[in-house]
């Protein structure tokens, strides 16, 4: 049975599988239980979650937006760093959780390990046997007083006559000799053997123990890696949609607002009246994107990139709340561009949502004006 789970990117399977096995958790990567919402939760309900940290991680996406999730809704993991270093990475993650090397928590498995091994040996063991007495020796067994052969009477005196005469005379004493019975008569019956007595002063012998059965002993539990946090609450939501907003033709030589706004489907009449109140030539591009369901309090950037035209497209940032995010950005047209391919790519806790793409066409003279 799963004590919890070892949170790791797919490039850091191999090299922890042991050590999870070792406290009894389930490895699981960003999308092993589902959607980020799902793992979020799932890690919020365990007794235990451990989160390997390493150089690996940082370039898996869906890994990183996991981790940005955690930090709302998880009270505290166990941070395992594959390197001193790579903490500076993950500068976001709450500075209270608490953090060991993959060397040292390999260690700790391993003496769990040996100590359920050495638990089930010792269950195993059988007790010492004791050792039974010799047999004592029966007594000879001689025949029953009742068959021996009658010792022979004294031979009858003569008739009176004959009496008179001679004297009585004593028959002479045969010597005893060992009883001899009829080859023919059958041999006496030996007596049933009584049940075998100990000697007079010797232990009774014990009966032979009988081999216990084979008792699994009960699993030893994992060395929690973390206190078990009070369950949190659901982490709330809000739909989220991006519009772009640029002129349909940008003028040569001059420098043109775009702009990326995230804000909810039901407020987009109120972001295009908006937008046209900052640049009256605005308008939306077409095709707006569906970010769909965002937790309250993640963070959204967007960058812009731009073909034909210069622009300092660097990320932006913001924390969404359910209101409109703006983003805006700078764009000049090229002196010999017709026109410009714009790409917004929108970012949820750093992770990549989509790209919404759109084109404007240059107008305006092909060569720069002349310095007078």
């Amino acid at each position: 049975m799963s004590n919890g789970y070892l949170l790791a990117a797919e490039a850091d399977f191999a090299a922890v599988r042991d050590l999870a096995a070792g406290f009894g958790l389930d490895v699981i990567g960003a999308g092993t239980l589902g959607s980020t919402p799902a793992t979020a939760s799932a890690l919020s309900a365990s007794a235990n979650v451990g989160i390997v940290l390493s150089h690996a991680a940082t370039r898996n996406a869906p890994f990183v937006a996991l981790l940005h999730t955690l930090v709302k809704t998880l009270g505290s993991a166990q941070l395992l760093l594959t390197t001193p270093d790579v903490r500076d990475a993950f500068a976001f993650l709450p500075a209270a959780w608490p953090q060991m090397s993959v060397e040292e928590a390999q260690s700790r498995a391993d003496a769990l390990v040996r100590r359920r091994l050495e638990d089930e040996a010792a269950a195993n063991v059988e007790p010492p046997r004791a050792h039974p007495l010799p047999p004592a020796e029966s007594p000879q067994q001689t025949a029953p007083a009742s068959e021996q052969e009658p010792e022979p009477e004294a031979a009858e005196p003569a008739e009176s006559g004959s009496a008179e005469s001679e004297p009585e005379s004593e028959p002479e004493a045969e010597p005893e000799s060992e009883p001899e019975t009829s080859a023919a008569a059958e041999p006496p019956p030996i007596p049933a053997a009584e049940p075998w007595q100990p000697l007079p002063g010797a232990p009774e012998e014990a009966p032979a123990p009988t081999p216990p059965a084979s008792v699994t002993p009960p699993p030893q539990a994992a060395e929690p890696l973390r206190e078990r946090s009070a369950p949190l609450a659901p982490v709330e939501c809000a739909p989220a949609d991006a519009t772009a907003f640029a002129p349909k033709k940008l003028r040569r030589g001059s420098p043109e607002l775009v702009r990326v706004v995230v804000h909810q489907p039901q407020d987009l009449q109120d972001v295009v009246k908006a937008a046209r109140e900052i640049d009256p030539r605005a308008d939306a591009a077409p095709g707006g994107m569906k970010i769909g369901d965002v937790p309250l309090g993640s963070s959204v950037g967007v960058s812009l990139e731009v073909r034909g035209a210069s622009c300092d497209g660097a990320p932006q940032r913001r924390v969404w709340r359910g209101e409109p995010l703006d983003f805006n950005f700078c764009a000049e047209a090229d002196d010999d561009a017709k026109q410009a391919v714009f790409l917004a790519r929108v970012f949820v806790n750093d992770a990549q949502i989509g790209v919404l793409a759109f084109v404007r066409a240059i107008t305006g003279s092909d060569k720069p004006a002349p310095t007078g």
